[in-house]
């Protein structure tokens, strides 16, 4: 079987369309898992030898959805995204290792306004179609590295996030 890392990508800039989506998840008050998505402002993947060597995007802050508009609005204040004064949550990958089925990729997060690390990954899945790639990337942070603030019993300091990406070449 041919694994995601010894397949070649075409070298280039890939990026992803701006109405996607990515989810996230945190635990509640310790019982119940909350789940929301966020805007897609930009992502970008560079390839150079057929292998990914760097990649950044954003989320735009003011855009969580969470099903709830009282919770979101709490979202966006001060106390987690501090939308008004840091509108995206960014994301920059420092190196991408190859895996079984994918990439690990260490990576810095910066959600209002304060960075903190992050494991991400990513796996390649089915092309959806002549020149464009799919990639599921997850990973997980510890919102108290961040400005986000909220006693452990409403919100976990385990952040769950997953995004089904697609990427076409530019």
């Amino acid at each position: 079987m041919t694994t995601t890392t010894e397949t070649e990508l075409r070298d280039g800039t890939w990026t992803v369309p701006t109405d996607t989506r990515a989810t996230f998840s945190a635990r509640n008050f310790g019982i119940r898992t909350v789940t929301g998505t966020l805007a897609m402002d930009r992502a970008t993947v560079t390839v150079t030898g057929g292998r990914p060597v760097a990649a950044e995007g954003a989320l735009t802050a003011a855009s969580v959805e969470t099903g709830i508009a009282q919770r979101d609005g709490h979202l966006r204040g001060p106390s987690f995204f501090h939308a008004d004064r840091h509108p995206y949550i960014a994301l920059r990958a420092l190196r991408f290792e190859p895996a079984e089925d994918g990439w690990v990729v260490p990576a810095m997060l910066t959600v209002g306004g304060a960075e903190t690390p992050v494991t991400l990954h990513a796996q390649r899945l089915p092309d959806p179609g002549p020149g464009a790639i799919a990639l599921r990337i997850t990973g997980e942070f510890d919102r108290t590295t961040t400005r986000m603030r909220a006693p452990r019993i409403m919100v976990g300091h385990r952040i769950a996030m997953e995004a089904e990406l697609t990427f076409t070449r530019r």
